[in-house]
């Protein structure tokens, strides 16, 4: 019992005692007052996260006026994945294209 009280105060430990196998099994669970006491005693953690400005950034936003080239090429891009598509479906369906 005095070895760990004589534990650096400065060191946090990275598993509240109660879990720690080898501190649940030094103590028998059976000694009255021993959970109120231990509750009354525990410290408040050393560091805590604080959020940065450098996480609270806003996303760039898109300019309002996409160029006509990137506009033509984006639709053709489009329209070409969905006919791609379409004709995947109707292939894996085994559909005549006269059909559809």
């Amino acid at each position: 019992e005095a070895s760990r009280s004589s534990r650096s105060p400065s060191r946090a430990p990275s598993v509240s005692h109660s879990q720690c196998p080898s501190v649940s099994r030094s103590r028998p669970a059976s000694l009255p007052g021993v959970s109120p006491s231990r509750s009354t005693t525990r410290r408040t953690p050393e560091a805590t996260f604080t959020p940065t400005a450098a996480g609270l950034r806003q996303e760039q936003s898109i300019p309002e006026e996409i160029p006509a080239t990137m506009k033509a090429w984006m639709e053709e891009a489009i329209r070409k994945g969905i006919a791609s598509g379409v004709q995947q479906c109707m292939a894996a369906r085994q559909v005549p294209v006269s059909e559809c």
